[in-house]
């Protein structure tokens, strides 16, 4: 996931990893139409991997990712 890798160095900041998985939480309930990603039905998991695996975040939050990512770098 590329999300992942966009995170290594700033998974360490919680506010930051909970934007990007909240946000991951929001593009599987746009995709299935559903409040919660529970309602997704077994049958349709190999589709929600799918979806997660190739989310991409908005621009704004890669954007907040990377300058956290260079900001670690330079410490």
């Amino acid at each position: 996931m590329q999300s992942r890798a966009l995170l290594d160095n700033a998974y360490n900041d919680k506010s930051l990893r909970a934007k990007l998985y909240a946000d991951i939480y929001r593009q599987l309930k746009r995709e299935f139409g559903i409040d919660t990603y529970k309602a997704i039905k077994r049958n349709q998991a190999g589709l929600a991997l799918e979806i997660v695996e190739q989310y991409r975040p908005p621009m704004v939050l890669a954007q907040e990712i990377e300058w956290e990512n260079a900001q670690m770098r330079m410490a």
